[in-house]
C-alpha cells in the first residue's frame, strides 16, 4: 500500500512543481542578470575615463590648454566637454606631468586618502616638444551586493585610473621660445 502511493507520487502529481523551481533558479538568475548590467556600467564608466583621458591629453598636446588665460581652468573646461553625461566631471582627478624627453618619463605612484581622493596630483602642462603625461583616476561604486562584497570588502570606492603619454607640438611660443 506504501508503495502504491509512492508510486503515484512520482508519477502524476506535480502540483506547485514549477513554483518551487522558479524559487530555486531565481536568485541566481537574478544575481546573474544584476552582475552583467553592474560589470558593463563599470566596464562603461572605465572606458569613458580612458576616452577623456585621451581626448584631454589631446588638448594638451595641440597647446589649446597652454595658450588658455588659465590654463587649469581651460583644461577643466576642455575635459569636461568630453566628458559623457553620464559621468560627473568633477569626480574625475587628473595629474599632468610635463617631461623634457620620454627617457625623463617617471611614474609617480597615485597616492589617495581614505575618501579616494588624490593626494599627490598637480598640473604642468608644459611647453613645446616636451613629453606630457596625464594620469586620471576617478571612484566607483558598486550597488549589487555581492559585487560589493568582491570588490570592495572595506568598503571603499573602487578607483578607476587611466593614462596618456604624448608629446607636445611644436605650438608656437607662449612666454618663452
Amino acid at each position: 500500500m506504501f508503495v502504491d502511493k509512492f508510486r503515484k507520487f512520482l508519477s502524476g502529481n506535480d502540483d506547485g512543481a514549477s513554483a518551487i523551481e522558479f524559487a530555486i533558479v531565481a536568485p541566481v538568475f537574478f544575481f546573474m542578470v544584476f552582475s552583467i548590467i553592474e560589470s558593463s556600467m563599470f566596464l562603461l564608466h572605465r572606458h569613458s575615463l580612458r576616452y577623456v583621458v585621451f581626448e584631454s591629453t589631446r588638448d594638451i598636446q595641440t597647446g589649446e590648454i597652454q595658450r588658455a588665460t588659465t590654463p587649469a581652468e581651460a583644461f577643466k573646461t576642455a575635459y569636461c566637454s568630453h566628458t559623457p553625461s553620464f559621468v560627473d566631471c568633477d569626480a574625475i582627478q587628473f595629474d599632468v606631468r610635463a617631461f623634457n624627453s620620454l627617457s625623463a618619463v617617471t611614474f609617480e605612484k597615485p597616492e589617495f586618502d581614505d575618501d579616494g581622493t588624490a593626494t599627490n596630483f598637480n598640473f604642468n602642462p608644459g611647453r613645446q616638444e616636451q613629453v606630457t603625461m596625464v594620469t586620471a583616476a576617478m571612484r566607483y561604486q558598486f550597488n549589487t551586493p555581492v559585487l560589493k562584497e568582491v570588490f570592495q570588502p572595506d568598503g571603499k570606492p573602487v578607483l578607476m585610473v587611466g593614462y596618456s603619454i604624448a608629446k607636445n607640438e611644436p605650438f608656437g611660443c607662449i612666454d618663452e621660445c
